[in-house]
């Protein structure tokens, strides 16, 4: 039985995480943020994507990324 997941978790360790974030991001991502990951994906910080479709169906450049939120933007 397959379950259809609303929201994904995807937990990593750099370089590959900030690269995975990179390409994951499509048409329709804030080209701030993008910048931001682009300088430096730190420890302990978030991106948040949005997608539509199954998840089982994302490839790369198909989620818009929305958010990204450092340890130092939280104090």
């Amino acid at each position: 039985r397959q379950v259809k997941a609303t929201n994904l978790v995807v937990i990593g360790h750099n370089p590959g995480l900030q690269q995975f974030v990179l390409r994951l991001a499509g048409a329709g991502s804030d080209e701030s943020v993008f910048k931001k990951i682009e300088e430096k994906f730190p420890t302990a910080a978030l991106a948040r994507f949005t997608a539509k479709g199954d998840w089982a169906n994302l490839d790369f450049g198909g989620a818009r990324l929305t958010h990204f939120v450092r340890p130092k933007d939280l104090e």
